[in-house]
């Protein structure tokens, strides 16, 4: 990966990862209930942003643990991070507006959860053609 290409991913994964943490809510609610969403897109965060640091996340596939027992390869990290994502969504999906302002949140959220989710498929990508690329 170019030093320009890596930096163009960082730039994207630091939008998608750190962006909506420091945004600034309309309503009283969503920041805390953003907060509490941390977890999950920690969970995410970390493989991708191996893949920004050092172009893969190898380090992955031999762990078995609780975030990656069974994922063994570039699918199955991507079936794996899906997985956080969908939950990710689902709790977004918990959180039922309630005025004008957390409408507004609302739609951030799930506008933040949309770009985590391309960061994501562009990632899981770049470690698919790395794999691709060490098996020979």
């Amino acid at each position: 990966m170019t030093t320009g290409a890596k930096s163009d991913l960082k730039h994207r994964f630091e939008a998608a990862f750190h962006l909506p943490f420091g945004h600034q809510w309309e309503s009283e609610r969503a920041r805390p209930d953003w907060v509490d969403l941390e977890p999950l897109v920690d969970a995410l965060a970390g493989p991708l942003y191996s893949i920004v640091e050092t172009g893969g996340c190898a380090y992955v596939y031999p762990r078995d643990d609780g975030y990656f027992t069974g994922v063994d390869g570039p699918d199955t990290l991507r079936e794996r991070l899906r997985h956080w994502h969908d939950k990710l969504v689902e709790a977004i999906d918990r959180f039922v507006p309630t005025s004008s302002a957390e409408v507004a949140d609302l739609a951030s959220m799930r506008h933040f959860a949309a770009d985590i989710w391309a960061f994501t498929e562009e990632a899981c990508d770049i470690e698919h053609a790395r794999w691709a690329a060490a098996k020979g």
